[in-house]
């Protein structure tokens, strides 16, 4: 094989309720002349153990080793190149890590050069195939707006991607197996009945990175950009009629902001499943706020499971996060969909922000407690604040430990590889009024009340 695009597995101690394609790599894969498919594979550490991946890159040899990376797999990712170069294999590194993080790494140029011979920085551009094309020549031109070879660049790199130049096509799901990630699925309330789980996506980024209401602990990059709705269309056909899905999971950050956009999309569907006689459930990422305004719209796309992220049972957490949302309305919302039978299939909560106090802990275990009661909840996520690269939060930290603890702030300044247990210690220390024990003890006790679906790491 020439090309593998890889995406390793967390090396935290992580859980997840469900694993789906990478769509990163899928787009890659899309984007692919049909010449480079025939030499190219996925391998997905979500279902494949990292030995195996790296016993696969031993075995092929490959030319181009393309990794996606977050701030939890980053570690595993540079071993993976280590074992490539072993090979003289190009090696391609990109996802949300490398573009909150990418000036970083240059800082850290002298070591990873040795690992990293390209950084691709945002979202998949639509010259990325002649980009692999010259890669496998030996002809880089170094034209790319977003993408930099690690061994010319500099401090004052910088990435300024074109606009309107964005991979928003439709997924090429021909070589993906459902079958391998449905049977790590655990289903839950509505979901008991799916047989098999497949994704897509419809927009790039966050809509409310726009609008001034990014969460403050959101590391998700700020540009975003909606697919057309035929491409959408065309990749549920694929995933239906092509391989049985009959659960499509929309990976969104936040899938019910644009009402007449949604519209439109049920418009479409509706059209689309009456030609082919099926009508798939689906389950989307959503705000609390969103709920109530769009919930015709939830049960005429057939939405019947959701991720909510509510955060926190304090209204105090919930201003500092910048959710502009209350407890009662996040309540409300959950009541609403229960009404209407649509799960809250994970609700994700995160402790720990600024001025956290034994009290607003007390609120947010509270709110766990009414939740249950409401019923249709089936499972959550309870975090401690991780300050992620690309995130205010992290900033916050940075200049804090800046002004109060240079060796710190000079050990994460010139590092691209965070520690993310050690980066929430200093968090806590400087800003919050709990001790992590506190936290710990949290989280025990919400996956009391209702069960864990979701872990990023233990603290």
């Amino acid at each position: 094989m020439n090309i593998l695009l890889i995406n390793p597995f967390s090396q935290y101690d992580s859980v997840n309720y469900s694993f789906e394609p990478n769509l990163g790599l899928l787009a890659i894969y899309s984007l692919l002349p049909e010449s480079f498919k025939k030499e190219a594979t996925i391998l997905d550490g979500a279902i494949l153990p990292s030995n195996e991946i790296k016993n696969e890159i031993n075995l092929n040899k490959p030319k181009i080793v393309a990794i996606s990376c977050n701030s939890f797999n980053y570690s595993i990712a540079l071993e993976y190149c280590n074992e490539a170069k072993k090979h003289g294999a190009t090696t391609i590194l990109g996802g949300v890590h490398i573009t909150n993080s990418y000036k970083s790494i240059i800082r850290n140029k002298s070591v990873r050069v040795n690992q990293i011979d390209y950084l691709h920085i945002g979202a998949l551009q639509n010259d990325f195939s002649f980009f692999i094309h010259e890669v496998l020549k030996g002809t880089f031109s170094n034209s790319y707006s977003n993408i930099l070879y690690l061994p010319d660049s500099n401090k004052d790199s910088e990435i300024i991607p074109i606009p309107n130049n964005y991979f928003l096509d439709s997924l090429d799901y021909s070589n993906t197996n459902f079958n391998d990630y449905s049977k790590f699925f655990t289903r839950r309330g509505n979901l008991e009945r799916s047989k098999i789980i497949g994704s897509t996506f419809t927009q790039i980024g966050c809509p409310q990175n726009i609008v001034n209401r990014r969460c403050s602990f959101c590391s998700v990059p700020q540009k975003h950009f909606y697919r057309d709705l035929d491409k959408i269309l065309i990749d549920i056909k694929h995933l239906t009629q092509n391989h049985n899905v009959d659960h499509i999971r929309i990976t969104d950050p936040d899938f019910l902001t644009n009402k007449e956009r949604l519209s439109d999309l049920i418009k479409s569907l509706e059209t689309s499943f009456k030609s082919y006689d099926t009508k798939p459930s689906f389950y989307c990422f959503t705000r609390a706020d969103n709920i109530d305004q769009n919930i015709k719209i939830i049960k005429s796309l057939n939405i019947v499971s959701t991720f909510i992220g509510y955060e926190s049972g304090s209204n105090k957490m919930l201003k500092r996060f910048n959710k502009n949302i209350t407890a009662a309305k996040s309540i409300e919302a959950t009541r609403l969909l229960q009404e209407n039978n649509v799960d809250v299939t994970l609700g994700s909560f995160i402790i720990g922000g600024i001025k956290e106090s034994k009290d607003t802990l007390k609120e947010t275990l509270s709110f766990l407690q009414k939740l249950s009661k409401i019923g249709n909840v089936r499972s959550i996520l309870i975090s401690p604040m991780i300050p992620y690269p690309g995130s205010n939060v992290f900033d916050r930290l940075l200049s804090k430990l800046e002004e109060v603890n240079r060796q710190e702030y000079e050990k994460i300044y010139y590092s691209d590889d965070y520690d993310l247990n050690e980066l929430i210690v200093l968090w806590n220390r400087y800003f919050t009024n709990v001790g992590i024990e506190d936290l710990r003890k949290t989280i025990e006790d919400a996956y009391e009340i209702i069960p864990l679906g979701m872990r990023y790491l233990k603290i």
